[in-house]
């Protein structure tokens, strides 16, 4: 989870790649552990580093399996307010 947390912390400061860095550590990792949680919350914050870089196809696929993740938690995203 620390790896999480870094990875978020510098998309944060703007350091996408040491973001990328640390998300792609943390993903296998959470795959063995078959925690699914946080395998969506890695591909979550892979998709926005990647939107943030300009790389809408790589985001949109990330962001899709993270959504697909979560759903099957039974997680249902809150729909936008207008």
């Amino acid at each position: 989870m620390q790896l999480i947390t870094l990875g978020y912390l510098y998309r944060q400061a703007g350091k996408m790649q040491k973001s990328l860095d640390c998300l792609n550590q943390a993903l296998p990792i959470e795959q063995k552990a078959g925690n699914q949680g946080a395998q969506g919350m890695v591909q979550n914050i892979m998709g926005r580093v990647y939107t943030d870089l300009g790389d809408e196809n790589k985001a949109l696929e990330l962001l899709d399996q993270a959504l697909l993740i979560w759903r099957s938690l039974g997680f249902t995203p809150p729909k936008p307010t207008p």
